[in-house]
């Protein structure tokens, strides 16, 4: 569950994109097919777009954002990996008060 979390959080941000734009298109249908019944006058073509594009644009910055995290993540574990093991030193030295003055 915990190896590659960097990898399975990228792929989450792009289901996440995915759903997003799948939802989208969703509701601009729903946009038109709700203009086609509805008692108001005027072209729902604006509104879609302008929908469709915010939509689409809220989907990707989201996704955008989830997977710098996820490369973030990668990158660290990938940096920890490299580094050498510190020897184990006793709470009493690494935490000890200075006496010194």
């Amino acid at each position: 569950m915990y190896k590659n979390a960097g990898r399975k959080i990228q792929a989450l941000a792009i289901v996440i994109f995915a759903l997003g734009v799948i939802a989208t298109l969703y509701w601009c249908v729903e946009l038109w097919h709700a203009h086609d019944e509805g008692p108001f006058g005027g072209s729902p073509i604006p509104a879609i777009l302008a929908f469709g594009i915010l939509g689409t644009a809220a989907s990707w910055a989201v996704g955008l954002l989830i997977h710098g995290y996820g490369e973030l993540v990668d990158k660290v574990s990938r940096m920890a990996d490299r580094l050498p093991l510190a020897p184990a030193k006793p709470f009493d030295e690494v935490y000890a008060p200075d006496t010194e003055k």
